[in-house]
């Protein structure tokens, strides 16, 4: 049943978004809705042009038995040219102060698209990869369906 609503929810999201801005728009799927605390989610975002500036959100599909109310991660980020990754320990609140998920909610699952990095510029073109490790330490992570990023061109700009 959740993996229908999962499949319901990522044709509805397609068709709705009608912001073309995305460069760049994935979710990488977690075995049985529990995110190992050693697993690193990857991503390789090709950047054209370091001329604009970016956003930066993260994606994230839950059920409704994610025991917590916020997330904490650490996101990796490498340029091009770097032969190490820069890290960042980020928390986004998924919940208000009532315990209502933010976010597109239908039936047992929730989809949340959050920004967690406004306006950034990329110094280079090329391959950037950015990496998702959940660090809400808990061996497995129980409830996290999907994860992911989207990088996409901040609107004023995109000529």
């Amino acid at each position: 049943m959740i993996a229908r609503v999962c499949i319901l929810f990522a044709i509805l999201i397609s068709f709705s978004s009608c912001n073309n801005n995305a460069i760049y728009d994935e979710y990488e799927p977690i075995p049985d809705y529990k995110w190992a605390y050693d697993k690193v989610l990857s991503f390789d975002v090709d950047v054209e042009r370091k001329d604009i500036p970016y956003n930066l959100y993260l994606n994230l599909r839950h059920a409704h038995f994610y025991p917590f109310s916020n997330f904490w991660f650490i996101l990796k980020t490498k340029a091009p040219d770097a032969s190490e990754f820069k890290e960042e320990r980020l928390q986004v609140i998924l919940t208000d102060k009532a315990g209502k998920w933010f976010g597109d909610c239908m039936g047992d699952v929730c989809d949340y698209q959050v920004l967690i990095k406004e306006s950034v510029r990329f110094n280079q073109k090329g391959l950037h990869t950015f990496q998702l490790v959940q660090d809400m330490r808990e061996q497995e992570l129980p409830g996290i369906m999907e994860a992911g990023i989207r990088v996409e061109m901040v609107e004023s700009n995109v000529k």
